[in-house]
């Protein structure tokens, strides 16, 4: 639905209920929560490239992440009240759990 919604022109479209939030990343999004609100990146597309985060515990620097790969980026802490997720290519699930 968030890739359909994107397609169509809508940017900064997600899925929200009251503990979670899903966005999808297609070039750079800002993540706004909680100190100590989990994120999670998950690929949608095979592969990732250049993703770079700002605000987070465990930074990632031009990092890659694959589809369906052991080595995800799951379960990292929000530092403050934002964060910022940048891509190059491909597409991300962005998850924040504040529990």
């Amino acid at each position: 639905l968030l890739y359909y919604i994107k397609k169509h022109g809508v940017n900064n479209a997600a899925i929200v209920n009251e503990y979670n939030e899903i966005r999808l990343v297609c070039d750079s999004i800002e993540i706004y929560g909680k100190k100590g609100d989990i994120i999670s990146l998950i690929p949608m597309t095979y592969e990732v490239c250049g993703v770079t985060t700002e605000g987070l515990k465990y930074p990632l620097n031009d990092g890659r992440l694959y589809f369906g790969s052991n080595l995800v980026a799951v379960s990292n802490v929000m530092l403050g009240e934002k964060a910022v997720v940048k891509i190059k290519s491909g597409l991300l699930y962005a998850m924040r759990c504040p529990d």
